[in-house]
C-alpha cells in the first residue's frame, strides 16, 4: 500500500485512545450488557437465578451509592428487550414513561414496561455481587427504609442482613416485604469491615457495573 493510500485510510479511521482506557471501556460495556446476577424477593424468600434461595440472615455490603432506577420491557418469553435506567446517586433521571412506546398503556395491566430499582450488594462471606431488583411497593418500602437509616447515620456503606418485614395494605392487611437489617458499617475510607471482622474487605470507592 502506498503512502497516499495509508494516509487516506488513516483519515477514515476513528481516533485511537490509550490502550488501557480502551480495554477498560470495552470491559465495562460488556459487563454492563449482561451477566448480572439478580436477586428478588418472592413469597418471603430471597431468590436468584434458577430459583436458588438465599438464606435469611445472609450478610451483604449494600452499595447504596450505586443504586439505579428506570424502565425495562420484556418480551412475551421473558427476555429483556429494553432497559432505560439511570444512576440515582448522580441525580440522573430515566426517560419519562410518555417518551417510551405505547404511552397510552401507562398505568394499565397491559403496560409492557416496569419501573424497577436496582441495589448492588456484595456478599460478606464470598465477595460475590448480586443486584437486588424490585418493582413492587414492598421492595420500594424496604429500600426507602434502608436509605433513611443511611442518611441519618452518615457512617458510610451499611452491612445488612436479609430479613423479612411487613407493611400494611388496604385490601390484604399486613403483607410481607424485604427488610434489610443493618448489622455493621464502613468504619474508614479504606475498608468496609463486616461485623465478624473475618470477611473480605472492599474499597467503598470500587465501582460495580451492572
Amino acid at each position: 500500500m502506498s503512502d497516499d493510500q495509508n494516509e487516506r485510510t488513516s483519515k477514515n479511521l476513528p481516533a485511537t485512545v490509550n490502550d488501557d482506557t480502551a480495554i477498560a471501556n470495552i470491559a465495562a460495556i460488556l459487563q454492563s450488557e449482561g451477566g448480572d446476577e439478580y436477586m428478588k424477593f418472592v413469597k418471603r424468600e430471597y431468590k436468584k437465578k434458577g430459583g436458588v434461595i438465599i438464606p435469611l440472615g445472609t450478610q451483604f455490603v449494600a452499595h447504596v451509592t450505586q443504586m439505579k432506577h428506570g424502565y425495562v420491557r420484556f418480551s412475551d418469553e421473558g427476555d429483556l428487550v429494553e432497559r432505560h435506567v439511570a444512576s440515582m446517586g448522580n441525580g440522573q433521571q430515566p426517560p419519562d414513561r410518555s417518551e417510551l412506546s405505547n404511552p397510552e398503556l401507562e398505568g394499565t395491566e397491559n403496560d409492557p414496561y416496569l419501573f424497577q430499582y436496582y441495589l448492588p450488594m456484595e456478599e460478606v462471606e464470598t465477595g460475590d455481587i448480586l443486584v437486588f431488583v424490585t418493582h413492587t411497593n414492598g421492595g420500594k418500602i424496604a429500600l426507602n427504609r434502608l436509605m433513611q437509616k443511611v442518611v441519618r447515620e452518615k457512617r458510610g456503606l451499611p452491612t445488612i442482613a436479609l430479613t423479612v418485614g411487613e407493611f400494611p395494605t388496604k385490601n390484604f392487611g399486613m403483607v410481607p416485604c424485604p427488610k434489610f437489617k443493618i448489622v455493621g458499617w464502613e468504619i474508614n475510607d479504606d475498608a468496609i469491615i463486616p461485623p465478624s471482622g473475618n470477611g473480605p474487605k472492599s474499597s467503598p470507592n470500587d465501582t460495580i457495573s451492572f
